[in-house]
């Protein structure tokens, strides 16, 4: 018995089951993705995520120093005017103007004393000696701080000449510059000895004044004293380095015994309150935002808050958002019109750095 032929469905069958069973998926489908299209290019809901801002300081040197003590460690809480670290100052151009200031007032020191001891011209010649004495003495305190540095400098120049990077013309330029240094060091320092015993046994000619030119005497005597110490202050100057405000260590640059130079960060410190939070609104702007605005504040933590506080700024200009945790999913580069948000009081535990969420409301809402 031969097979009976297969019977065909009819083509209106076909396109009935078609728009009963394929045709609203496909519509449905399609109007859904339209929607969401249109969405992502003309809608952009008024909530946005802020940051907690981050007040950020940057603790250097001064001047070219030499960190001595260090009085913090990283994540620590300090006050403000809190002592953070201690320098010696190695900056010899620093305390070569000092010690031009220092010849300068001893030289009007000198010409005073000629003025009031003319008639005691032995007493005078005494005094004169003493001034010229502690001259050289600044001169020997002088070379002494230059002679640290060119040995440090003849040694880094000793390294480079192994390692190939200097030239011998070099080095040998700096070590005959060092050495000279270290004879005139060495000359002064013989030739104040040699004074020094000169005006041991000079010193009974003071008695020989008249009162009023031994008051005065005296008077200067203290100045040179007071000259004396503020020299030692100048050779061994101590920098201290205060916290400006309540905050707490963020990071440690450097160390105990390192060497900085002038405007070297040694520590970085983070404020342990924020006023403001940051956020960032995107084009087409969603909402016209205004000083004194009202933002619904919303914390991410497990037990959401939520707050009511306003807009302290608008920023004038678009910024490139360089927070990666306010991107929005997908993408990797963004600007957005930054505004800033007042912290409220109820809120004073957020940490800065912390994520928020923001919502505008508009004087019509």
């Amino acid at each position: 018995m031969e097979p009976l032929p297969p019977i065909r469905t009819p083509v209106k069958s076909r396109w009935r089951e078609f728009r009963v069973r394929f045709l609203p998926v496909i519509v449905f489908s399609g109007t859904l993705a339209i929607a969401i299209y249109l969405w992502s290019i003309s809608v952009n809901p008024s909530t946005l995520l802020g940051e907690v801002e981050i007040v950020q300081s940057e603790i250097i040197s001064p001047e070219s120093a030499v960190l001595t003590n260090l009085f913090v460690e990283r994540y620590q809480v300090v006050k403000a005017g809190e002592v953070l670290a201690e320098l010696i100052s190695t900056d010899t151009r620093v305390a070569g103007t000092e010690m031009s200031t220092l010849r300068t007032r001893l030289s009007l020191r000198d010409f005073q004393t000629g003025a009031i001891l003319n008639r005691e011209r032995t007493a005078f010649d005494y005094n004169a000696m003493k001034v010229e004495y502690l001259a050289h003495k600044i001169d020997l305190a002088d070379y002494e701080a230059q002679l640290s540095i060119a040995d440090a400098l003849v040694e880094r120049l000793k390294n480079g000449v192994g390692d190939q990077v200097i030239s011998q013309n070099e080095y040998a330029l700096e070590l005959q510059r060092r050495d000279a240094l270290r004879a005139r060091a060495e000359t002064t320092r013989s030739l104040l000895e040699e004074m020094n015993l000169r005006l041991l046994p000079s010193a009974y000619v003071t008695n020989t004044f008249s009162l009023a030119a031994e008051l005065q005497l005296e008077d200067f005597m203290q100045d040179l004293r007071e000259e004396e110490e503020r020299l030692d202050d100048i050779t061994h100057r101590k920098i201290v380095l205060r916290a400006p405000y309540d905050c707490v260590v963020a990071r440690i640059h450097r160390r105990n015994g390192e060497n900085l130079i002038a405007g070297e960060p040694i520590i970085t410190l983070n404020a342990t309150k924020a006023e403001k939070i940051i956020g960032y609104l995107r084009q087409p702007l969603p909402i016209i935002p205004a000083e004194g605005m009202q933002v619904q504040i919303r914390t991410r933590s497990l037990q959401r808050t939520e707050v009511v506080s306003s807009i302290a700024q608008v920023g004038r200009t678009y910024e490139v958002i360089t927070n990666l945790s306010l991107l929005r999913p997908g993408f990797s580069q963004e600007v957005g019109l930054p505004i800033a948000v007042h912290v409220p009081a109820a809120l004073a535990t957020l940490l800065p750095g912390e994520i928020v969420e923001l919502t505008l409301h508009s004087a019509s809402q």
